[in-house]
C-alpha cells in the first residue's frame, strides 16, 4: 500500500511507495539483509575494500540477467551511475553518490582548470585553506583529461590487488581543482579569492563529465569505485534505489516512455506484469533472475491507497497481506499488535516545525526556545503510540556513538518567562 508511484525510474523518485516496488523490480551491486539491513551480495557476488575504505571493488556474478535475457555486466553499472549523476536527469538522490570522486563536480556542472599551453591542471590541495606557505601561484597537475599509460606509470602494489589501469592511476592522483561551470557563479567566487583569481587567469575551464567520476568497469565483471574520502559505510549506501541498475537499451530506445509495461526492462526477482494507474501494479516472478529458484512468491500486487482506515479494513478482511506500520490508525494499534505477522521497527524519520528565523518575532532565540518548551512531546508521543519524544534534530541510533543533546524539556513556566523577556508577556 502507499501512494501512486511518481515513476518506475529509480533515478527520479525518493518515496517509500516506489522504494518497495523497486526492491522487487531492480537490483544493484548489493541488497539489504532483511533483518540486519547490512549489505549482502546481489548482482555483485563478492567485494573487497582497500585499507582506508576509499576504494571498493565488486565482482559480478556471471549469471545475472535483465528480464529480456540480456546478460548484465560492469558496463551496465557504469551507465547507471553516470546517468543517475548527470545534471540532465537531476536526480534528487544524487547526493548519496557524492562520496565518489568527482561525482558532485559532475552533478553540479563544475569544471576543471587547464593550462592551454601545457595541458596541465590546477590541483585542489594547492588552494585549500591549509595549503603550505610558499605554494607557487600557479601549481599545476601532471594529469591530462584523458589519462594515458605514459602519464600514469604503474605502481608496484595496488591497494586492492586488482588490475592497474590508467584510469585507476588518474583516480589515485591528487584531486584536481574544480570551479563552478557557470561563469557568473565562478566570477563571484574568484572575486573573493585573489590568489585563485590570479592562478586561473588565461586558463581553460573544462567541464567535468561522466567519464571523470570514480566508477570504472575494470573488465566485464568487475566494477571499481574510487571515493574522494574514506567511507567505511559506502557499501551499505549502494542498496539504495538510486544505485539500482537501469537499462540503457530501453532508455535509449524509448526515452521517457521506457518504464511503460510494453518497454520496461528490469533485473530484480520480479518483472512488471501490469500497471493500471491509480488502481494496481502487478509484478510477477522473473525466470531470468539469477536466484529465481529461491523466489517464493509468484506475484505481488501493489495498491496505491493512502486512506488509512480503508487500508486497515482491507487488511482485516484479508484483501491485502501487508501494510506499513506508520499508516496504521492509532485505534487499530492494539488490535494489530496481537497478530503474528505484525512487526515493529525503528524508522529514520522525524516530525518537526520549520521556522523562518529571519523575521520577527522568530529571529529572537528566546521566542524560539519558548515555543520549543511549550510543546509537550511526551503527551504527543503517548497519543500517537508509535513515536518517541525528540529533543534534537538527529535521533539516537543513526550514528554509532552519537550522544543526543539533552535539549529543552516541556516547561510552560519557563516558556512564559522567555516570552516576557522578549517583550511578549503571556497573560
Amino acid at each position: 500500500t502507499g501512494d501512486e508511484p511518481e515513476s518506475l525510474d529509480p533515478h527520479l523518485t525518493t518515496g517509500q511507495p516506489e522504494g518497495r516496488i523497486f526492491m522487487a523490480l531492480y537490483e544493484g551491486l548489493v541488497e539489504y539483509h532483511p533483518k540486519t539491513m547490512e549489505p549482502i551480495p546481489a548482482v555483485a557476488e563478492r567485494w573487497h575494500v582497500n585499507r582506508d575504505s576509499s576504494e571498493f571493488v565488486f565482482h559480478l556474478r556471471k549469471n545475472a540477467r535483465w528480464s529480456n535475457g540480456d546478460a548484465i555486466n560492469a558496463h551496465d553499472f557504469l551507465y547507471s551511475f553516470r546517468r543517475g549523476l548527470s545534471p540532465e536527469v537531476a536526480s534528487r538522490n544524487a547526493n548519496l553518490a557524492f562520496y565518489i570522486k568527482y561525482a558532485k563536480a559532475y552533478n553540479s556542472h563544475a569544471a576543471f582548470v587547464r593550462d592551454p599551453q601545457t595541458n596541465e591542471y590546477l590541483l585542489e590541495k594547492d588552494f585549500a585553506d591549509n595549503a603550505k606557505p610558499g605554494t607557487p601561484a600557479e601549481p599545476l597537475s601532471q594529469a591530462p583529461l584523458k589519462p594515458s599509460e605514459q602519464e600514469y606509470p604503474a605502481t608496484a602494489e595496488e591497494p586492492t590487488g586488482d588490475p592497474d589501469t590508467a584510469f585507476h592511476r588518474f583516480m589515485h592522483s591528487p584531486a584536481r581543482l574544480t570551479l563552478p561551470g557557470d561563469a557568473q557563479q565562478r566570477n563571484e567566487l574568484l572575486a573573493s579569492n585573489p590568489k585563485l583569481q590570479a592562478a586561473v587567469a588565461g586558463k581553460d575551464f573544462v567541464p567535468v563529465t561522466g567519464e571523470d567520476i570514480g566508477v570504472e568497469a575494470v573488465d566485464d565483471y568487475t566494477v571499481r569505485i574510487s571515493l574522494s574520502q574514506p567511507a567505511p559505510f559506502f557499501a551499505g549506501l549502494l542498496a539504495n534505489q538510486f544505485f539500482r541498475l537501469v537499462p540503457r537499451k530501453a532508455i535509449e530506445k524509448y526515452g521517457d516512455q521506457w518504464t511503460e509495461p510494453a518497454h520496461i526492462m528490469t533485473c530484480g526477482p520480479f518483472r512488471l506484469k501490469s500497471w493500471k494507474r491509480y488502481s494496481e501494479i502487478v509484478v510477477e516472478r522473473d525466470p531470468m533472475y539469477w536466484d529465481a529458484a529461491n523466489v517464493k512468491l509468484d506475484q505481488i500486487f501493489f495498491y496505491p491507497m493512502n486512506d488509512n482506515p480503508t487500508t486497515m479494513n482491507l487488511y482485516q478482511v484479508g484483501e491485502i497481506d501487508s501494510a506499513l506500520n506508520h499508516v496504521v490508525p492509532t485505534r487499530w494499534l492494539d488490535v494489530v499488535r496481537q497478530k503474528k505477522d505484525y512487526m515493529e521497527g525503528s524508522e529514520a524519520a522525524i516530525t518537526y516545525i520549520l521556522i523562518n528565523v529571519t523575521q520577527p518575532p522568530m529571529n529572537d532565540l528566546r521566542v524560539r526556545r519558548a515555543f520549543n518548551m511549550a510543546i509537550d512531546r511526551n503527551a504527543w508521543a503517548t497519543s500517537r503510540q508509535v513515536v518517541k519524544p525528540l529533543t534534537a534534530f538527529t535521533p539516537e541510533g543513526i550514528f554509532n556513538g552519537y550522544p543526543r543533546p539533552k535539549g529543552d524539556d516541556f516547561n510552560p513556566e519557563k516558556a512564559r518567562e522567555l516570552l516576557a523577556q522578549a517583550g511578549f508577556p503571556v497573560t
